[in-house]
């Protein structure tokens, strides 16, 4: 394998794989080519090594999203809507209630109007 190209020949056999085809193999020499077409052709033979066409939506691998711990938004957003439309902080904060005490009672409404069955721990 020619030492100077080495670099290349890694970059166009990667560039091959990824699906971007073959983006700077037209420079590589005689012999260089040959080593990308073998290390191709082995790699071909590989179950492990097959190409990878990623998907992309406005520039996002989608491929490559990941999610954990997930959590629902839509309930809590109408919950915190009604709460707000009904004035239930203002109401709490005349009736002496502190930020924390406040908070503390949305969040339980909340809970309740999202899984109103659900036993309380």
């Amino acid at each position: 394998m020619p030492e100077a190209e080495k670099h290349r020949i890694a970059r166009v056999v990667e560039n091959h794989l990824s699906g971007h085809g073959d983006l700077l193999g037209s420079d590589l020499s005689e012999e260089a080519a040959a080593w990308v077409t073998r290390i191709l052709q082995l790699l071909g033979r590989s179950k492990s090594a097959r190409p990878v066409v990623a998907a992309k939506v406005d520039g996002v691998l989608i491929d490559r999203i990941a999610t954990e711990n997930v959590v629902e938004l839509g309930p809590q957003l109408v919950a915190l809507a009604a709460w707000n439309e009904l004035g239930l902080s203002d109401a709490l904060d005349q009736a002496g209630l502190n930020a924390s005490q406040i908070a503390t009672a949305q969040l339980l409404v909340a809970n309740r109007l999202i899984e109103p069955c659900r036993p309380a721990r």
